[in-house]
């Protein structure tokens, strides 16, 4: 899971991350079990819209969009795995 983090951020680049933000921990995460690479990908974005968010209410123009692990932990709460070990 860990390529599949790397390639949907781009290498950490798009969205940028925070240094906090350690794609290998997350991918090999219990958090991130059954998370297929679409999953994966809406994780990403759902944590950059979580950043979003905070960056508007902060109304801070000239501050950075930056994905930190807070961000990530509010995702996973958000996006559930399509892949369940039920079977």
């Amino acid at each position: 899971m860990f390529h599949v983090l790397v390639y949907c951020t781009q290498h950490g680049t798009r969205p940028v991350l925070d240094p906090d933000v350690n794609l290998k921990t997350l991918g090999e995460s219990a958090e991130c079990a059954g998370y297929t690479g679409a999953d994966l990908a809406a994780l990403v974005r759902e944590a950059g819209i979580e950043a979003l968010k905070e960056l508007m209410i902060t109304n801070n123009t000239s501050a950075k969009l930056v994905v930190s692990s807070r961000h990530f932990s509010k995702a996973v709460a958000t996006i559930r795995p399509s892949v369940s070990g039920k079977v």
